[in-house]
């Protein structure tokens, strides 16, 4: 069975948050109230998501050979574009 491992993030704040996938660096905007879901597939079923908040970011690790998406309204969003 593929390792599979979900996790939902709402921005509850009133400014926008930085969501940024690791190790890949990609960036997603996410706005007040807006809520994601992040999924994760493949690779080594005992690792799984490891994740920190610093200011307005949230960032999060994907493990070995993982699969990284993220989902607004089961829609898959593409990363932002990085400066």
């Amino acid at each position: 069975m593929k390792f599979k491992q979900v996790i939902s993030y709402k921005n509850s704040s009133d400014q926008k948050s930085l969501l940024i996938i690791e190790p890949w660096a990609e960036q997603y905007s996410i706005e007040p109230g807006d809520k994601v879901d992040i999924t994760g597939e493949g690779g080594d079923s005992s690792l799984g998501f490891d994740i920190q908040h610093a200011g307005d970011m949230l960032i999060v690790f994907g493990w070995v050979d993982s699969i990284i998406k993220v989902w607004r309204n089961g829609v898959e969003v593409a990363p932002s574009k990085q400066i």
